[in-house]
């Protein structure tokens, strides 16, 4: 994983408000309904910085978001990301949502 690859972000909120890492309010859809994100860290080989963009188009930043791996039978914490190619594939993709 590099700066710039686009992976897609999953928040489980449970309907409650949701702030970023910079403290900011964020919109963020449904649990399991991904947003377009963007590594702009690589921190470790399963661990980013992104940004990414709420459901009002604000783009947000999100520190130490887990990247899921294949065999990660369950998202750790409350967000995580997927890369796009194992959306299709991943466990939780369909157990969350596309």
């Amino acid at each position: 994983m590099i700066v710039g690859d686009r992976l897609l972000m999953f928040h489980r909120n449970n309907g409650q408000p949701v702030r970023d890492s910079d403290g900011m309010p964020i919109t963020v859809p449904a649990s399991g309904v991904p947003m377009q994100a963007t590594v702009t860290e690589v921190i470790n080989e399963d661990t980013v910085n992104l940004t990414a963009v709420d459901v009002t188009g604000k783009t947000f930043h999100e520190a130490h978001v887990v990247v899921l791996r294949l065999d990660d039978p369950l998202p750790r914490g409350g967000r995580y990301a997927l890369r796009i190619d194992d959306t299709s594939i991943h466990p939780q993709a369909t157990q969350f949502g596309r």
